[in-house]
């Protein structure tokens, strides 16, 4: 018998933000980015440094869409939890730390209405 293991506990969509990326507990420089993907969970940012190192915590604000023209900002809490090098860049994934419900509640629902549209179009958007 074959049983599928789930990694992730939210499901994660390619998600183009702008992000901003501030210290919490080590010390740099501030910067702003864009996001890669999102879940409520945890988040993709494409960045031009690597301020910190794999386990520290930092604060991130990003501004959310909702499909009724209002935006939301969302403050979170996220420790990073990998660095992918890629050619000029890299990626660095987080996973949130402390979000409030509001701010979960509303990455969630905006995940699932991301996902809703790619599967209307019959599109994988990872591809």
């Amino acid at each position: 018998m074959i049983q599928r293991v789930q990694r992730r506990q939210f499901v994660r969509v390619p998600q183009l933000l702008d992000v901003a990326v501030h210290p919490h507990k080590t010390a740099f420089e501030p910067f702003t980015s864009v996001t890669l993907d999102l879940s409520a969970g945890g988040i993709l940012v494409l960045a031009n440094q690597i301020p910190i190192e794999v386990k520290d915590e930092l604060e991130l604000t990003f501004i959310l869409p909702t499909g009724d023209g209002v935006t939301h900002t969302v403050d979170v809490l996220a420790e990073l939890v990998r660095v992918d090098p890629r050619e000029t860049r890299y990626e660095l994934a987080f996973q949130f730390t402390r979000i409030n419900d509001r701010s979960r509640e509303l990455v969630l629902r905006h995940c699932y209405q991301a996902q809703m549209k790619n599967s209307r179009r019959g599109t994988n958007p990872f591809t």
